[in-house]
């Protein structure tokens, strides 16, 4: 009787071997992508996985939403680590690391320091909040003005600092004439007119030190300041750079 029935036995034991294999493998590639739920390719390896049966088919659909919601709050605080939350424009920890990759990548770039003129009289006539709205809308006049790959950022208070990649020091010139003329000419809400002053450098053109580069721009921006105001000056070309950008 054993011989009679040991091959049913044996054949009912790999049906039962296989039907526990292929119930339990959507769930087991549903537990690898929940260990990497964080990295960007999660939802993708979600989406390949096949249930074939309703309670494997729905822990999918809750795993691909519980993927989005994650992802979605990494990229809101990456977001709010890299920019003022003001302005929307970049902080200082883009713009030092921006500094490391032209440096880098040899990409030589232009500096334009950009502070507003008479700031605390805004403050003082108006209020903080109208100062506020001022220094928002300056941030979208910049957008503006500037390409998408140019780096604008708020370093403090009034004082802005954009960087523009593979610019020459004259086509860096153009720009910050244009938006000094854009923003003398816009009327700013409650406020008024308003206007800035700007100092522009150049890496390698006015140095080949890239903080020296920073430095003249403030110094250029200063300048700006003490010779009237509503102005853009430039740094003059260092002598001993022959490599200069066309």
């Amino acid at each position: 009787m054993l011989r009679n029935t040991a091959p049913l036995g044996i054949f009912g034991l790999i049906i039962v071997w296989w039907l526990a294999r292929l119930i339990s493998r959507p769930l087991l590639q549903l537990a690898e992508s929940a260990q990497e739920m964080q990295s960007p390719g999660a939802a993708g390896r979600i989406e390949r996985v096949k249930p074939w049966y309703y309670e494997a088919a729905q822990l999918k659909r809750v795993m691909l939403v519980g993927v989005r919601l994650l992802h979605a709050k990494i990229g809101l605080l990456t977001s709010e680590a890299q920019t003022d939350a003001l302005t929307g424009l970049y902080n200082r920890r883009v713009l030092d690391s921006s500094l490391e990759r032209l440096k880098a990548e040899q990409i030589p770039f232009a500096a334009v320091a950009v502070d507003i003129d008479h700031f605390k009289r805004v403050n003082d006539n108006f209020g903080h909040g109208i100062g506020d709205q001022v220094l928002k809308r300056l941030g979208e006049l910049m957008r503006i003005n500037t390409r998408d790959d140019d780096v604008l950022c708020r370093i403090g208070g009034e004082e802005f600092l954009i960087l523009l990649p593979n610019s020459s020091p004259e086509v860096a010139l153009r720009v910050s004439e244009r938006l000094r003329q854009q923003v003398e000419l816009t009327l700013f809400k409650t406020a008024g007119h308003i206007t800035i002053s700007l100092g522009v450098a150049h890496w390698p053109h006015t140095s080949s030190d890239i903080n020296e580069v920073l430095k003249q721009a403030d110094t250029m921006l200063y300048t700006a300041k003490q010779s009237g105001r509503n102005k853009v000056v430039a740094a003059p070309a260092d002598p001993r750079e022959k490599n200069l950008v066309s």
